[in-house]
């Protein structure tokens, strides 16, 4: 079903400047040439311009807490002429910003692909949100392509003359409000129309067990996938599967659980209207993730039975290590119609709140728990080092 929403505007611009690389960064940041160059150093003035130097709002983005657009300062175009300028011969296509996250991959660098009905074989050029991200992952190309776009994708690195770029507004990004506009929605729908059949006996747990020790998670998780196996559920490892084989997957199955992250933004791409989801949250609720399912269609009940949140310091809440209610979690699903199993499963309120009293004013070593930890779960505490109980916890 579309909305009937009207078409986003379009406008082509010649000799377009793709500001990348050095030049997009902020003069605070201290880089000079001949730096190290650190991955994750955020480029804040990449951007486009047109062939006088001046900033195309049409090209602005938001990317990562941040406003991205070719900043309003003085700039000279480059000269086409001489031979340190790449040139892009032919029609582009602004694809926007895009970064090493998967996540933002999949809720802020796909907003402007729509713009690949209107010229299918036109390239799409992305700016690299990053100083040293300097290619494309595979796996983005494989999400373009289950989204149906066959169009060549083009990441830019360093500032290019662009001989003909085509420009559309961002329709789909996380920080935007609606975070997914309905025209997106449209396209989705032209492209992807749902006729797929749910599968009756595919029950999905999606589980983020099997990442590195580094990345996000929460406690205790394996006991959750042990209980949910015996409901018939399979414990899916999508980081294990292709991008196609996820899709097609999601979009089958007949009920599914998400320990919260990008393959909950990935499934809400492909989702089956008439599945049954939940995302266990393992970190504090965030108002763009919550934005972003009340606009995409797909409405997953949000569980949100946290208590406290390992870290290291200096770490925000990404790589954080959730201590939540399981008893709570199995509780909700139950009531929601996900299982039907009487039994409890994860410690009981007094056990969890002896453990959080045992944390006063002490730091690392972390105070032994009154109940068994699985070595998944030890080893998850022994890269932390600091810890925050979330107020009105276990009330």
């Amino acid at each position: 079903m579309t909305t009937g929403e009207a078409p986003p505007s379009i406008r082509i611009v010649q000799n377009a400047v793709l500001v990348a690389g050095l030049d997009g960064l902020d003069a605070s940041s201290g880089q000079a040439v001949g730096d190290p160059v650190p991955l994750r150093e955020p480029l804040r003035r990449i951007g486009v311009r047109t062939a006088d130097g001046t900033p195309d709002p049409l090209a602005s983005v938001r990317y990562r807490n941040r406003f991205v657009r070719a900043h309003a300062a003085p700039f000279a175009p480059p000269d086409a002429s001489t031979e340190d300028t790449p040139t892009l011969a032919g029609l582009s296509i602004f694809g926007g910003v895009i970064g090493p996250q998967f996540g933002h991959q999949v809720t802020q660098s796909l907003g402007r692909l729509w713009l690949a009905d209107q010229f299918p074989t036109a390239r799409i050029v992305f700016l690299a949100a990053n100083l040293g991200f300097d290619r494309l992952p595979g796996y983005v190309t494989d999400l373009v392509r289950a989204l149906g776009v066959a169009n060549r994708l083009e990441l830019i690195t360093r500032t290019t003359i662009c001989e003909t770029l085509a420009l559309g507004p961002d329709i789909c990004n996380l920080e935007r409000r609606p975070s997914v506009q309905p025209q997106f929605l449209d396209w989705r729908a032209r492209h992807d129309p749902v006729s797929d059949r749910l599968d009756a006996d595919l029950d999905l747990y999606v589980s983020r067990s099997g990442l590195g020790l580094a990345n996000g998670q929460f406690l205790q998780e394996t006991a959750l996938e042990h209980a949910l196996a015996a409901q018939g559920y399979q414990v899916f490892h999508p980081q294990d599967a292709t991008i196609a084989v996820q899709a097609a997957t999601y979009r089958r199955a007949r009920r599914v659980i998400f320990a919260d992250g990008s393959a909950a933004h990935l499934w809400s791409l492909f989702a089956h209207p008439k599945a049954k989801v939940a995302i266990v949250l393992r970190r504090p609720p965030d108002r763009h993730f919550a934005a972003w399912f009340r606009a995409i269609g797909p409405k997953p009940a949000m569980l949100d039975h946290g208590i406290a949140d390992f870290t290291r310091r200096g770490e925000g809440n990404q790589r954080s290590v959730g201590l939540v209610d399981l008893r709570a979690v199995w509780d909700r699903l139950r009531d929601l119609g996900f299982h039907d199993d009487p039994a409890q499963i994860g410690p009981s309120k007094a056990d969890l709140r002896d453990w959080l009293a045992a944390f006063s004013g002490r730091k690392t070593p972390f105070p032994r728990p009154p109940f068994a930890l699985d070595d998944r779960s030890r080893a998850l505490l022994g890269l932390r080092n600091r810890i925050t109980i979330r107020p009105r916890a276990l009330t």
